[in-house]
């Protein structure tokens, strides 16, 4: 596998477990995605693909906007077993 291929499955796993986590959230607190968007004053489109993959590269802003929507922290939002897997397995590949 090429680095570049590393790259993408990469970024393509913590895009799940973004996308996962912020189902997750919203279903743990009865919010749709419309919910969401207007709560965290994120546009519902752009809500709508980062949830189903159109957008795969969300921005700090966003996800500071989301967790704001959601009333939690950054920290709190990435303090996932998921995520911590992930950036264990990024670091020890390289």
């Amino acid at each position: 596998m090429t680095d570049d291929e590393r790259k993408k499955i990469d970024k393509e796993r913590i895009h799940k477990i973004f996308r996962s986590r912020v189902s997750e959230l919203c279903a743990e607190r009865g919010y749709t995605p419309y919910a969401l968007a207007y709560m965290s004053s994120v546009p519902l489109s752009t809500l709508v693909h980062m949830l189903d993959g159109g957008s795969t590269n969300p921005t700090l802003y966003n996800i500071i906007k989301i967790c704001d929507g959601l009333d939690m922290t950054l920290a709190e939002f990435f303090d996932t077993e998921e995520f911590e897997n992930a950036v264990v397995e990024f670091r020890d590949e390289k």
